[in-house]
């Protein structure tokens, strides 16, 4: 019969399962329907991030309805062989949002990283994974882990430094380093793969008082991605939109461009749909796409632009190519300069 903690165990992990799985593709139906690029593919890491604990959960509904535990080999491969795929996906988010210009590089190293690691796990299994199995079969759940030294087990530890150090600290440093709307996805992504990569870590450890309890924290994460990677919801939108945009004899005032605008940012306000102006959310056929870089702009925001100035904010290439174009100047320091539209 299996024991208590076993039986918290088992239901805790089926529950991390379900959870995953189910946000995972909550997320890709989301972002399939309003074309969120990067939170379709958040949807398949978390999808393949639930299935890591299929083999655990097989084994405590098998002990459940036969009273005995699955073969090992059989545990091992139902959980080890996604791993590499977890971390491929979330690799691409990271590397795509901090590093774009080399994000190619990086993504190839994880390919070949997880070439290995399948390998060595199917070609050589018991080399690379240790078990632990009950002394009555039926009483626990299987354990099992990478050997400390293995092939696998040492990229199985890369995997997890760069989750916390890139993925983790580089999300929070990035968004400390940035402000308004891309400071705050930048720290919720951060937080995101901050505990899901200490969860892993812990969970390595193999204390059983404490898998419980870090089985419902890696939950948490999911939220937190979603937070980052979404659009904002439009109500939302409306009331922050009445405190950022101030209303003077009937016009709406912008903000002066920014001194400095990074290519991290320019990738950000793209993939979220976000106006380079306002910071507000773009939809319908409210939007305006720069005809050099195909930045994006509400309609509004850019006919104020080529109004003013008639210069792209990233590119400097004219908005309207009829009108004469005065390009933005970084050494000149103009701090009260705004920008107004009539209000339609």
């Amino acid at each position: 019969m299996l024991s208590i903690l076993g039986g918290l165990i088992g239901a805790s992990t089926t529950g991390v399962l379900l959870g995953f799985c189910s946000f995972g593709l909550y997320f890709y139906y989301i972002s399939r329907k309003n074309n969120i690029r990067l939170l379709s593919i958040m949807g398949i890491s978390l999808f393949f991030a639930g299935l890591a604990y299929l083999g655990i959960c097989v084994d405590f509904l098998s002990i459940l309805i036969t009273g005995f535990n699955i073969d090992k080999i059989l545990l091992a491969y139902l959980i080890w062989p996604t791993v590499p795929i977890v971390y491929l996906f979330g690799a691409i988010i990271t590397y795509e949002l901090l590093t774009p210009k080399r994000k190619n590089i990086f993504i190839g190293i994880y390919i070949a990283l997880g070439l290995i690691f399948e390998l060595s796990i199917f070609l050589n299994l018991l080399g690379n994974v240790e078990f632990i199995e009950p002394s009555t079969p039926g009483a626990e759940l299987i354990d099992d882990s990478l050997i400390v030294g293995s092939i696998a087990g040492l990229i199985g530890t890369i995997y997890t430094l760069l989750g916390i150090l890139v993925s983790g600290f580089g999300f929070i440093i990035k968004g400390y380093r940035s402000s308004g709307v891309v400071r705050k996805k930048y720290s919720l992504l951060g937080i995101g793969y901050f505990i899901l990569n200490l969860s892993a870590i812990l969970d390595f450890l193999g204390i059983p008082e404490l898998v419980v309890i870090i089985r419902i924290g890696s939950l948490s994460a999911i939220w937190f991605f979603y937070l980052g990677l979404r659009e904002e919801p439009e109500q939302k939108e409306k009331k922050e939109k009445k405190k950022e945009l101030k209303i003077e004899d009937s016009l709406f005032r912008l903000s002066k461009r920014p001194a400095q605008i990074t290519e991290e940012e320019v990738t950000y306000y793209k993939e979220q749909k976000i106006c380079m102006i306002c910071k507000g959310k773009v939809s319908g056929f409210n939007i305006f796409l720069c005809p050099n870089c195909e930045t994006i702009y509400h309609e509004e925001c850019a006919r104020a632009l080529s109004d003013a100035e008639n210069a792209c904010w990233v590119c400097n290439d004219p908005i309207d190519k009829s009108k004469p174009s005065k390009p933005f100047d970084l050494k000149k320091k103009d701090e009260d300069k705004i920008y107004k539209i009539s209000k339609e």
